[in-house]
């Protein structure tokens, strides 16, 4: 099962049930499916399409919850990175895993940057969005990308075999490795 067609599943059956709790914050599915919703369309308008990889560099939270799953309603690839790496680590990710975005929170923003400087011209082009006030050059807010709502998700194609993550992990020796995910098989695991 594709995992966007999981959540909107969830909440045509249990709109009122609590899914995420964030803080104070409480959202039930058939809330966060229409913030999930709002920030696919966002993502959309700022160019996100089928099987582009887009980088999270993001604490734990709602945003990053919702980037992740408007990111499964894109047919995009998720590409979650430690908020804790350093800028070199961050472009050797970028550029391993051909990210053509990135959002990041205020505390991993000043190593993001970092990271886009030393990717050069290919770093400027690198699509960008700030969450939680995060000061990021030539950003959009994750606020703006909330506004963007239109009824139901983006219509792309959702085949279970697609690629939904690329995770980076690492033994004791070399660089980190990407390793893909599927739909299916992040679904078969959740179960």
């Amino acid at each position: 099962m594709h995992l966007a067609t999981a959540l909107e599943l969830a909440a045509e059956r249990h709109p009122e049930a609590e899914v995420l709790v964030d803080g104070e914050e409480r959202y039930p599915y058939g809330e966060w499916n229409r913030r999930v919703n709002a920030v696919a369309w966002g993502l959309r308008a700022l160019g996100v399409r089928p099987g582009r990889r887009v980088a999270l560099c993001l604490r734990n939270g709602e945003p990053a919850a919702t980037l992740l799953f408007a990111l499964y309603k894109l047919g995009a690839v998720a590409v979650p990175l430690s908020f804790r790496w350093k800028g070199q680590e961050l472009a050797y990710a970028f550029r391993d895993a051909e990210v053509g975005a990135v959002a990041c929170d205020g505390t991993a923003a000043p190593e993001v940057g970092s990271a886009l400087g030393l990717l050069g011209r290919r770093g400027r082009a690198i699509r960008r969005v700030a969450v939680g006030g995060a000061e990021v050059e030539g950003a959009v807010s994750y606020e703006d990308l909330l506004s963007c709502g239109r009824d139901g998700p983006p219509r792309v194609p959702r085949r279970e075999g697609d690629w939904s993550v690329i995770l980076y992990t690492s033994g004791t020796t070399g660089r980190p490795k990407g390793v893909v995910r599927t739909h299916c098989g992040d679904h078969a695991a959740a179960l």
